[in-house]
């Protein structure tokens, strides 16, 4: 099923602002003009292959597009979710969604060089996607606030070094918010602690962990105070949790498949505000579920 959309119809409608197509399954091509488009989610549009007509309605609103979700779209080829960015061209996008596509390292680099204005990055789940196509995305001019890299197996701790020497020589300087690395490729503490550090004013949430994430207990003491969101999911070397309750703003904690005494655990739900507590393949008793609760 082809959409295409009239033009003609006044700027001022909220429908010329906005196009959320999500889950339309049955949607293969997207075609037409939308010069003030400012949000476009075609997330879980599967069958969306039409990379010409894509790079097309992309071109038409490449001023005013700001947030574009493809998420899910594997139908579109990476040469074709190439050839659609390089026909739409220089962008104001601030955020983009392209977790489970089929992105690779040259569009990563592509993007850097396209998308000045990015602010927010997902590449969820994008297996081809190595520490090269990262750096290109740190070492570009984008002041990234938002990066999730959450299984992309290729990609490697040591790529998020880059996330302090770029930030320091960029003419827009980085203030991250949000970081997601869980289930990479190898990250240890002298990967994670540099960034922790660089940006120990403005982080506030943390995702990492995984079968081949080997922080330890070490980097807990260096998180940063205004943290708000922690998940140490599988992080099987995190054993000691005495300076989390240090974490007053602290209240969401995901502590699933960690080795972990749950004295701490219930220390930690009496000094921070938890709201939000994942406890999931972790040895609880009866007794230390109750009090939790009870908190």
């Amino acid at each position: 099923m082809t959409l295409e959309l009239p033009k003609g119809l006044p700027c001022n409608l909220g429908l010329r602002r906005q196009r959320r197509l999500a889950g339309c399954t049955r949607l293969t091509s997207f075609t037409g003009t939308f010069q003030c488009l400012q949000t476009l989610y075609l997330g879980g549009c599967g069958r969306l292959a039409d990379a010409e007509s894509l790079g097309s309605a992309l071109k038409s609103c490449r001023h005013s597009l700001t947030f574009l979700s493809l998420v899910d779209c594997h139908s579109l080829s990476t040469n074709g979710l190439k050839s659609a960015f390089q026909e739409a061209g220089r962008l104001s996008l601030k955020t983009l969604v392209l977790g489970g596509c089929r992105v690779d390292d040259e569009l990563c680099q592509l993007l850097g060089n396209l998308c000045p204005s990015l602010t927010s990055l997902d590449l969820w789940n994008c297996p081809h996607v190595t520490n090269i196509g990262v750096s290109s995305i740190l070492q570009s001019e984008a002041p990234l606030s938002e990066l999730n890299l959450r299984e992309c197996l290729r990609v490697k701790g040591a790529v998020l070094l880059e996330f302090c020497t770029a930030s320091r020589i960029s003419r827009n300087p980085r203030k991250l918010r949000t970081l997601d690395i869980s289930f990479l490729g190898i990250v240890n503490d002298e990967h994670l602690l540099p960034v922790l550090q660089e940006h120990a004013e403005t982080l506030l949430c943390l995702n990492c962990g995984g079968p081949r994430c080997l922080i330890t207990e070490r980097l807990l003491s260096d998180l940063p105070p205004k943290l708000e969101a922690l998940d140490l999911a599988d992080c099987k070397l995190i054993r000691d949790l005495d300076e989390l309750p240090k974490l007053q703003h602290l209240s969401a904690l995901s502590l699933e498949g960690c080795i972990a005494p749950m004295s701490q655990v219930l220390e930690v739900c009496r000094h921070c505000p938890i709201t939000s507590l994942n406890l999931s393949r972790c040895a609880v008793a009866d007794e230390t579920a109750n009090e939790i609760a009870c908190l």
